[in-house]
């Protein structure tokens, strides 16, 4: 979608845009029609909804709306919400499927919501792929368009951001993490200091000129140097690995990537 102040794109569903600020639920301009005598008389335009969803998970409502996210008892205010992870975890003994999770969980950085939408007994499976679906479509508009603008308002800025041991910024992706005394004894036994040092280095630091893009498989967001992987996040597991999918995509359409880390 296209700021009409600015024509900047943003992600779908943004509600404001991250270059100029523009309210992009705002029409450009207010319809006129004329009135009697030919007065001009604007056209009052419908409120956007307040509410982007809400499910019942085995009688509890899940209600996601503009301010507020609430599931039973829990409340979190909408705009407060600082990390979402979700997924689907399936165990089986023998071939048969002996328990299943379609989790998700947000965090306000002071407390944590989980829904599991594959609560209750005997619940059909479409009946819990469906509660998971809704969910996540009312989620994506009300918390992680959101948290997608952020971490481009931080990659423009400069400011960077973290997920996981990555932090993102404009020169690249870091690692909080070594190598390994292992690993990088085995490379010093094969190649000296010198690449022992090297590998060291690759394994830290991702520059964005050797970002070979991402894909997903079993569960985890993969990040690749080339065509070597060479990070990944389980989704169920790391806080907003979910948004680094959506947020690539956008940045990867027509080289704006280098629009962000570039100025």
């Amino acid at each position: 979608m296209f700021c009409t102040r600015c024509g900047t794109k943003n992600p779908e569903g943004s509600a404001h845009c991250f270059n100029c600020g523009q309210d992009m639920g705002k029409p450009p301009a207010q319809p006129v029609t004329t009135g009697k005598g030919g007065a001009p008389t604007a056209v009052r335009s419908q409120a956007a909804p307040n509410e982007f969803g809400r499910v019942d998970v085995a009688g509890r409502a899940l209600v996601i709306a503009e301010q507020q996210i609430s599931f039973g008892d829990q409340r979190l205010q909408t705009s407060a919400v600082a990390g979402i992870r979700y997924g689907i975890y399936k165990h089986y003994i023998n071939g048969i499927r002996s328990s299943r999770s379609y989790g998700i969980w947000l965090t306000d950085n002071a407390s944590v919501m989980q829904i599991e939408c594959a609560k209750g007994f005997f619940v059909s499976d479409s009946t819990v792929q469906k509660r998971y679906e809704d969910a996540l479509t009312a989620l994506y508009q009300a918390v992680m368009v959101p948290l997608i603008q952020r971490f481009l308002v931080a990659l423009d800025t400069g400011n960077g951001f973290s997920v996981g041991d990555l932090t993102f910024n404009k020169s690249g992706m870091h690692r909080a993490g070594t190598l390994g005394a292992v690993e990088s004894g085995f490379h010093k036994l094969l190649g000296g200091a010198q690449r022992a040092e090297e590998r060291e280095r690759q394994h830290r630091y991702l520059p964005w000129n050797q970002y070979g893009g991402h894909s997903f498989a079993s569960g985890n967001l993969r990040l690749y140097r080339g065509k070597t992987v060479w990070a990944q996040f389980a989704l169920r597991e790391t806080w907003n690995a979910v948004c680094l999918g959506p947020m690539f995509d956008f940045l990867c359409e027509d080289g704006r990537l280098w629009q962000f880390v570039n100025r």
